[in-house]
């Protein structure tokens, strides 16, 4: 599958790809509402994988404590849905991943 709206090198995984996409649409976690960017749904509109390859990406992501989930409201959205955060061990890794972007 193409990557559709990023515009990272081809040696990056799908999980560098998320982590990425979720660093740079960061927002407060303790904000009343968030953007759809943060969802699965937003993920996967962003990146053009399926939504169950990103789901299981996020579980493994989150299982390996690089990302959280927070059951929030999303702008626009009448239920709740899960928003996806980078931890600080994501925000660390996510600094070697830029590092490997610019190479």
């Amino acid at each position: 599958m193409i990557i559709s709206v990023i515009s990272y090198p081809e040696n990056l995984t799908i999980d560098d790809y998320i982590l990425l996409h979720l660093f740079n649409n960061q927002q407060n976690p303790d904000s009343y509402s968030i953007s759809e960017l943060l969802t699965e749904e937003g993920i996967q509109k962003e990146t053009g994988f399926s939504l169950c390859y990103i789901s299981q990406i996020l579980k493994r992501l989150e299982k390996e404590g690089y990302v959280y989930r927070k059951l929030m409201r999303i702008e626009n959205k009448r239920r709740k849905h899960n928003a996806f955060f980078l931890t600080k061990k994501g925000f660390k890794i996510v600094e070697k991943i830029r590092g490997k972007k610019s190479n």
